[in-house]
């Protein structure tokens, strides 16, 4: 009886080890299967490729009803805009719409301080070379329309070296002219020397940087001569 139950215990070990090997025949551990990707019980849908175009259209038909409405708000004066062109993240965008609102102040230049103003107090928002142009021509006709700091400002935020370079040879003749009386020798030295700064380093380092960097040191040595025929 003890035979027995022994040569049964050997074949059932010896069938186990027999299953085990044909599970596994080189002896080598294996590899366990990588998990499978969970998107939760309602995975987001992406589209087929027959349906891309459609998405794309539509995508494409957002975009261009986003920058109309952008646009007719500029239209209207609503300097808001700029402010959801920037976040919208489109240079371009943001040119165009502040384009047009330099377009709706033509010819009014409390509609131009508007925009200046507006730009100014939101440090996120920059200029372009349109609207900086405009507010040189204003400036130089009427001093006494905006502060000569934030005239400065406002083109360095053009960050355009050339553009900068008109409003420094700008600042310099009204201030010859004492028609800039708030503003001493020092200080205006020190505000167009500040704003240099804000261009970015692409700017200063274009041509046209290289020729501002010329007038400022022309004007430096300028300001530092003693005046007994204009403002100190």
């Amino acid at each position: 009886m003890e035979i027995a139950i022994i040569t049964f215990l050997i074949l059932v070990t010896t069938g186990f080890g027999l299953y085990r090997w044909q599970r596994n025949p080189s002896g080598e551990p294996r590899e366990s299967l990588p998990p499978r990707d969970f998107g939760g019980l309602f995975p987001a849908a992406t589209p087929s490729p027959a349906q891309q175009p459609e998405a794309d259209e539509n995508a494409g038909r957002k975009a261009a009803e986003f920058q109309s409405e952008l646009l007719n708000r500029a239209k209207d004066g609503d300097l808001p805009c700029l402010t959801d062109a920037h976040a919208a993240g489109g240079g371009a965008l943001y040119d165009e719409v502040l384009d047009s609102l330099t377009a709706w102040a033509s010819g009014r230049q409390e509609r131009l301080q508007d925009i200046v103003s507006y730009i100014v107090n939101h440090p996120e928002l920059r200029a372009n070379k349109t609207v900086a142009d405009s507010v040189l021509v204003s400036w130089a006709a009427n001093p006494a329309a905006y502060p000569a700091a934030d005239v400065m400002h406002f083109a360095a935020l053009a960050n355009d070296a050339q553009g900068y370079m008109t409003a420094v040879q700008a600042a310099m003749r009204l201030w010859r002219e004492g028609t800039l009386p708030r503003l001493s020798a020092a200080q205006l030295h020190q505000l167009v020397e500040s704003q240099y700064w804000i261009m970015s380093g692409e700017a200063r380092a274009s041509g046209a940087g290289f020729l501002l960097k010329q007038q400022m040191a022309r004007l430096r040595d300028e300001l530092a001569r003693p005046r007994s025929d204009g403002p100190q």
